[in-house]
């Protein structure tokens, strides 16, 4: 989620730049106007296609915290396992979404890949994550 808040802070700030800029031009400054058209290009890319890019292009999520998950399917292509989770995004009130997760075959415990499972355990020990499919 840090990532998430990372890019709205961009994008707003991208924008802001972007107002600064038009109004140069309406000031008659054309040099500050392209600066400012240049850093708000820049920060609207990165923030879009660089540190949001699993929310606007979704794209599957490789990286999760230990604990436990309520899976709503598994699907296995190859050596790569997809795992629909539904999670809570929010406070209590919140509604369940829906996340795409994509893990190597190789990540999961056990040799075989349930895909009937409902619920998905991950055990951290020291930097290696453990995943077990219950």
């Amino acid at each position: 989620m840090d990532l998430i808040f990372a890019g709205i802070v961009l994008e707003i700030s991208g924008l802001a730049v972007f107002a600064l800029g038009i109004y140069a031009l309406s000031q008659n400054r054309g040099f500050l106007y392209a600066i400012c058209l240049i850093i708000c290009g820049i920060s609207i890319s990165i923030a879009t296609l660089g540190i949001s890019q699993n929310e606007f292009m979704g794209k599957p999520l490789t990286a999760i915290d230990k604990g436990e998950y309520k899976i709503a399917f598994v699907y296995m292509a190859g050596e790569n396992v997809s795992v629909g989770i539904e999670e809570n995004s929010g406070g209590e009130n919140e509604s369940e979404h829906l996340f795409l997760y994509q893990f190597p075959k190789s990540a999961f415990d056990s040799g075989s890949i349930n895909p009937q499972a409902k619920k998905l355990t991950v055990v951290e020990s020291g930097k290696f994550k453990k995943l077990m499919l219950e």
